[in-house]
């Protein structure tokens, strides 16, 4: 495993550089032979809502403000901003084209793949030992899940970081300067920011000093001392993840005994590459829901891919066919990992594709059982949809997504009173969910329990003063309740102005309900008024439907008569909610 034993099997001085950019192109070429599928795939209904289509700071694009908003607040229970910024990006240029956020995934993991084989060939001087290595990383199947996923574009980004990072460092070593080391820091700082799991590197750069750099021999405490800023920054970014996640790693001759003993250490410390790097993920500390997952190894996997590349060299440095044999078996092993990483791809290709597959090939997976569930849900397929979602919940009685979309599927059945079970246990597992409280509230009056549901919404804004759903749903039963003792006019108007004013008033219903509540005090002319700029705004919206609903409205009121709604008794349908 010596350097100089390496370097005595690469091309020639003269034709390296030429040799590694021939070696570059056919690693990408490689890499989208077996990812560019990806292009025609679709968004996944699992974490893609939240990272992207379902989240307006996202959908919104790039801007000054979003920028802002990516530094300052958490992004689906973590603190990634660069991350966060690259998916406001493609939806600045792309919109919701799924195939060009994929394009982004993969292009990112191409460049991934070929800063590893730079900084592998820079650091040990053997070209095709780190070609080997790169061409693994880019195709192995393990690698599918955080390619695949659009979600996981902080696997992908984070990696590039990962990357330029070591080729900073291996500049630094080579030219020690306070300039270079600061760029190194820079770039591990964009890495952290790009996914905390990053906070490891440290420990690689140090892994790093004791082979290949052969940097440690009498200087170790230097050496760690040198790291201290890169592990402030670990330690900030650590705090930073526990806090936004909380309650959610030549000449073929006979080597002497000591050489073979020193490479066998090397070997242990290879494989301590991927013990260190997976110490974020291995859930001594538990955050979030994680567990073991094919993404908690896109980085830490390199080091084994080291190890096993440079022991196999070695093993066989006295064999007489070495390079014959060991370059066919590559070949072999490079074909096999890209057919089934092929293979493994093509079961992304979206939300049914996955989730069939995924409970083809696993057991008791409560997740693969909601997520179908879903699909089958947007389908209309609701007894297909209640039949997965209602094993999800059997399988795990705290799935609160589980409970939540069973509760839909049951309601869309018709089966009412089975929903508000499933609510309810959702409040349970999510007390401080103003919006399920909200649902609750929908579905008691749904039931006739109208007096029930007003209390479970006046419990929302209790909580969260400020809760417009909460505001509209009471507005509208204090003004158009047929129960005398329920309506409260004084109150509806208050509360629908307030709802109309914190929507900036761009909800047409909004100003259905706020009409309602005028005409309730007798404001006959105020309530015609509202219910006409809420006509222009909703076909301005093209709500048609709601633009005729008003207009009956407006007739009822050029007549003196408030308005009342039937269903707030006989539970035939739900109240106004947003």
């Amino acid at each position: 495993m010596h350097r100089l034993r390496a370097q005595s099997i690469s091309p020639p001085k003269v034709n390296r550089w030429w040799f590694s950019i021939g070696i570059c192109i056919a690693l990408a070429g490689l890499t989208w032979l077996v990812f560019s599928q990806t292009l025609w795939h679709d968004f996944i209904n699992y974490d893609d809502p939240h990272y992207v289509y379902e989240n307006t700071k996202i959908t919104g694009g790039l801007s000054i403000s979003g920028i802002a908003w990516a530094f300052t607040h958490i992004h689906a229970l973590n603190w990634h901003p660069l991350t966060t910024i690259s998916h406001m990006l493609d939806c600045q240029i792309h919109g919701l084209k799924a195939g060009w956020h994929h394009f982004t995934n993969v292009l990112l993991h191409t460049l991934a793949a070929m800063l590893l084989f730079l900084a592998l060939q820079q650091m040990t001087g053997a070209v095709w030992r780190s070609a080997f290595v790169a061409t693994v990383f880019a195709i192995h199947p393990l690698r599918v899940e955080s390619v695949a996923w659009i979600a996981e574009r902080k696997d992908v980004l984070s990696g590039v970081f990962f990357m330029l990072t070591l080729l900073a460092y291996l500049y630094y070593v080579r030219v020690p300067r306070v300039r270079g080391y600061l760029v190194v820091v820079f770039l591990f700082a964009c890495g952290l920011m790009s996914k905390p799991m990053l906070v490891t590197l440290p420990f690689v750069l140090l892994l790093l000093d004791y082979w290949p750099l052969d940097r440690i021999k009498g200087q170790l405490w230097k050496r760690v001392a040198e790291k201290i800023p890169l592990i402030a920054l670990s330690a900030v970014s650590s705090v930073i993840t526990f806090l936004v996640q909380k309650g959610a790693v030549g000449q073929a001759e006979e080597l002497p005994i000591l050489e073979r003993i020193n490479n066998a250490v090397v070997s242990y410390v290879l494989w301590l590459w991927y013990l260190g790097m997976l110490v974020p993920v291995i859930g001594l500390v538990q955050v979030g829901w994680q567990g073991r997952a094919d993404r908690y190894t896109y980085l830490p996997q390199i080091g084994l891919y080291i190890a096993a590349t440079w022991a196999v060299t070695d093993l066989t440095a006295l064999y007489r066919h070495q390079r014959a044999t060991l370059s066919t078996v590559a070949i072999l092993v490079i074909a096999a990992l890209s057919c089934c990483a092929w293979i493994q791809t093509s079961y992304w290709r979206d939300s049914e594709t996955l989730f069939r597959h995924a409970l083809a090939v696993t057991t008791n997976n409560d997740v693969a059982e909601n997520n179908l569930g879903i699909v089958f849900l947007g389908k209309g397929k609701l007894d297909e949809a209640i039949s997965l979602l209602q094993s999800a919940v059997d399988l795990r009685p705290d799935n609160s997504p589980a409970h939540e979309n069973l509760a839909k599927a049951l309601l869309q059945k018709g089966q009412v009173a089975d929903a508000l079970t499933h609510y309810r246990k959702l409040v349970d597992l999510q007390p401080d969910n103003m919006e399920v409280h909200n649902i609750v509230g929908t579905v008691l009056v749904q039931q006739g329990r109208v007096q029930e549901g007003v209390e479970e919404w006046q419990k929302v804004l209790s909580i969260e003063p400020g809760n417009g759903n909460a505001m509209s749903n009471l507005a509208w039963v204090f003004a158009t309740s047929p129960d005398q003792s329920i309506r409260n006019g004084a109150k509806a108007v208050q509360l629908a102005e307030q709802a109309v004013r914190i929507s900036g008033g761009r909800i047409a219903i909004l100003f259905r309900t706020l009409a309602a509540a005028y005409a309730e005090n007798g404001r006959f002319v105020d309530a015609i008024q509202t219910a006409q700029r809420g006509v222009e705004l909703a076909n301005s919206q093209g709500n048609s439907g709601l633009a005729t609903e008003l207009q009956a409205h407006i007739a009822l009121y050029r007549e003196q008569q408030p308005l009342r709604d039937p269903s707030l008794t006989n539970a035939s349908s739900s109240p106004h909610s947003e």
